[in-house]
């Protein structure tokens, strides 16, 4: 894999505690349509971390802890100078 970003996805319960060892998934949605899901399992402090390569092209991101959703962020690659 070329360069990444990092996606921190944080779980927390009803009482809004984190949640601990909890499966998460991270899905990412290309302008092209290419669909790719990463899973993790939350650390003691309910943060998960994924490594994402940079886009190249608008991408769009959702966290799931089973049927619940997190809000989708839209990552827009920017133009890096030499």
């Amino acid at each position: 894999m070329g360069a990444a970003q990092v996606f921190e996805v944080q779980a927390y319960g009803a009482d809004q505690k984190p949640l601990a060892n909890t499966p998460v998934s991270l899905k990412s949605v290309s302008a092209t349509g290419a669909i790719q899901t990463l899973t993790g399992v939350t650390g003691l402090n309910g943060r998960a971390l994924f490594n994402v390569a940079i886009a190249t092209k608008v991408t769009e991101y959702e966290a799931k802890r089973g049927a619940l959703g997190s809000n989708t962020v839209r990552v827009k690659p920017v133009l890096t100078l030499p």
